[in-house]
């Protein structure tokens, strides 16, 4: 006999690069929505250690993203998004504080920030633990609407079927 097919939906393409999430659409479409869970570096986007700090993320994306990887990576303009920021307990973020990088899913409503070098070796270590689940994860409360509280930034790229979304709301 033939093999059964696989159950549930088929796994979403793997991650061709690391996505700035500049919208609530690119929120839901490259973060919330897909399987894994979603690394979210925050990046000053007006800094000189941009491109290096995205360098970074690059290499963390070779290393743990694909449809068999457990992890989706992103970035933010943490100062862009203050209010989303907030539930996470950055508070007022500065960009002195930068880079930095957290986790969340919002199917399993956690969340957990990394503390530690922002080098690749550094958060593939850390990424690896949480997965085998030796990081300890903090609940995110039920009255957080991550997407509410993300700021659609000026002059952000449009994501497919941006219309379409707004339509079904």
């Amino acid at each position: 006999a033939p093999p059964a097919p696989p159950k549930g939906p088929p796994p979403p393409p793997p991650q061709p690069e690391v996505w700035r999430l500049q919208s609530k659409a690119a929120l839901r479409r490259k973060c919330l929505e897909r399987p894994h869970i979603c690394a979210v570096a925050l990046l000053d986007s007006y800094s000189d250690t941009l491109d290096a700090d995205r360098a970074v993320l690059d290499d963390v994306l070779a290393e743990h993203a694909g449809a068999t990887g457990a992890f989706t990576i992103t970035w933010i303009d943490p100062i862009e998004q203050e209010a989303f920021m907030r539930p996470f307990g950055f508070g007022q973020i500065a960009a002195s504080d930068l880079p930095r990088l957290m986790v969340l899913s919002d199917k399993r409503r956690f969340f957990n920030q990394y503390v530690g070098a922002f080098t690749a070796d550094k958060i593939n270590a850390y990424l690896h633990k949480l997965r085998r689940g030796g990081v300890k994860v903090q609940p995110l409360p039920d009255n957080v609407d991550l997407v509410a509280s993300f700021a659609d930034e000026k002059g952000a790229p449009a994501e497919p079927d941006d219309d379409a979304d707004a339509d079904a709301d």
